[in-house]
């Protein structure tokens, strides 16, 4: 019995480091990656883990040359909402650089498409 509670005691000693370095990451974004809205959306919102500082966002049509800038949130947040342009129908990349509270920087990208279309 000594011997499995030290193993277990080990065990968490080991795997605590991983979760103090575990990454944040998105949870839900609206629009959904990967998803067809029939207007142009008003507004992006991120949705993190934990309050995250966005230091780039841009939004790209497909076969556009440059992406458009967007404004930066002016602080850090679990939910970021941002105004987005008015987008015509097309296919779009988002793409986003943050830092979490591990002070890790991180670069992502979610594609959306808006088709007005029925």
């Amino acid at each position: 019995m000594k011997i499995h509670k030290t193993g277990t005691v080990a065990l968490l000693l080991m795997l605590a480091p991983m979760a103090v370095l575990a990454h944040v990451h998105l949870q839900s974004s609206t629009p959904a990656a990967g998803s067809t809205v029939k207007a142009s959306p008003e507004r992006l919102v991120l949705v993190f883990q934990e309050a995250v500082e966005l230091k780039a966002l841009s939004v790209q049509k497909s076969g556009d040359k440059a992406p458009t800038a967007l404004e930066l949130p002016k602080a850090a947040s679990e939910q970021l909402a941002i105004a987005l342009p008015k987008l015509p129908d097309g296919d779009y990349t988002v793409s986003y650089t943050y830092v979490g509270p591990d002070e890790h920087r991180m670069t992502s990208t979610l594609k959306f498409r808006v088709s007005a279309a029925k």
